[in-house]
């Protein structure tokens, strides 16, 4: 399989790696269980968690369709993409963490 049809999958991973990062943060946030971790969207996702998410989710919907579209014009797009799914993996492992801690001390009591 060439580079530009291993890209899609890996689009739509990162895609369904951020619904799942907006999601679990903007439980974690109305919770008052975690912060915001990128300064820019504390703020925001702090007072609006859902509307923050969907625009999150819609923004990155866009720029990986945009990448999608590029994708036979950069050969180098598919390493930014899998460094980019790493840096997902990692969030959401981080959001596994926290999850995993509150069913601990759930259990506990």
């Amino acid at each position: 399989m060439n580079y530009e049809k291993r890209m899609i999958p890996v689009l739509i991973v990162i895609f369904f790696l951020t619904v799942l990062d907006a999601i679990c943060t903007a439980v974690g946030v109305s919770n008052n269980l975690i912060l915001e971790g990128n300064p820019l969207l504390r703020s925001p996702m702090t007072r609006f968690p859902l509307q923050t998410s969907v625009f999150i989710c819609t923004y990155v919907g866009l720029i990986l369709f945009g990448i999608s579209q590029i994708r036979k014009k950069a050969r180098w797009l598919l390493t930014a993409m899998l460094l980019v799914l790493a840096v997902k993996i990692a969030v959401i492992w981080m959001h596994a963490a926290w999850i995993g801690q509150l069913l601990t001390m759930s259990k506990s009591r």
